[in-house]
């Protein structure tokens, strides 16, 4: 496994004041794109693969803007709209079964369907596990998140999932869920139960950061390191667009934790290194 320890100690600048601790999304990828290898920095921009998604989705909405970060730059996404073979295979297949009026499943809507086809054909979009496993732990946190807050509102839960992954397995049989799926499982069905929306969606923000923590465990120097730092920041973004005072405690927390999640010793945070 390849270390980036010049990127990664790189990452965190200690004297940094509270209204500004961390690299700009864009100048973060910048930053990975001359330090990374070229196959991992392939793999860091499948993190953002959502966003092409919606991208696909919202194509042909004139109102709707050009979500970043991407994989797909701009340039590259509208040039392959002339020729799907050159996108990921389950954005073909969605696009070839759009264009021939086809569907994979009556009872999915665009977005859901498209991502259904991520799911069933994650193989093929990278070798990397952990990438892998991160992308199918959200979609159990997902869908079980759904069915809690349904279930709440005496919704039928019926087609309400997304058709993939160990949870949803479950929760269409009604075997009964367990905190080998994601942790803080009473939590959150407390937290999505109450009417407290942003408490929850602190919490299942918290999870997401929980559980990478626990799987990256000592591997700080490791790509892991940078696809896990890639998503919180990602998530430190989105709450700094909030305007309220909530969605500023709840920045200030998330940046927190970013800064707290490495530890290195002085000598080192003097003399970085690269490997």
């Amino acid at each position: 496994m390849r270390e980036y320890y010049y990127l990664i100690s790189s990452l965190y600048d200690p004297e940094l004041d509270s209204q500004k601790k961390l690299y700009s999304m864009e100048e973060f990828i910048s930053f990975c794109e001359e330090e990374l290898h070229p196959v991992d920095y392939e793999d860091l921009k499948k993190v953002f693969i959502f966003n092409d998604i919606m991208n696909i989705i919202n194509v042909k909405n004139e109102d709707s803007f050009y979500r970043t970060p991407s994989f797909y730059d701009k340039e590259t996404f509208f040039g392959n709209l002339s020729d799907y073979s050159q996108f990921f295979p389950f954005i073909e297949i969605f696009l070839e079964n759009k264009k021939n009026d086809k569907k994979i499943n009556s009872h999915l809507i665009a977005v859901d369907e498209l991502i259904t086809l991520f799911y069933e054909n994650i193989d093929s979009l990278t070798k990397n596990k952990f990438l892998k496993k991160y992308f199918e732990f959200e979609l159990d946190l997902k869908n079980i998140s759904n069915s809690i807050s349904l279930k709440k509102l005496g919704i039928s839960t019926e087609n309400a999932f997304i058709p993939s992954g160990e949870a949803y397995e479950r929760l269409v049989k009604s075997i009964p869920l367990d905190h080998g799926l994601v942790p803080m499982l009473e939590k959150l069905t407390e937290s999505l139960n109450s009417d407290d929306l942003t408490a929850s969606e602190i919490l299942i923000e918290n999870i997401k950061w929980l559980w990478l923590d626990e799987e990256i465990a000592q591997d700080y120097f490791s790509f892991k390191y940078v696809i896990g730092y890639a998503i919180k920041l990602t998530a430190v973004e989105r709450w700094s667009k909030l305007t309220e005072e909530t969605g500023k405690m709840v920045l200030d927390g998330l940046i927190n934790k970013i800064k707290s999640g490495i530890k290195f010793s002085d000598e080192f945070l003097k003399t970085g290194g690269k490997k």
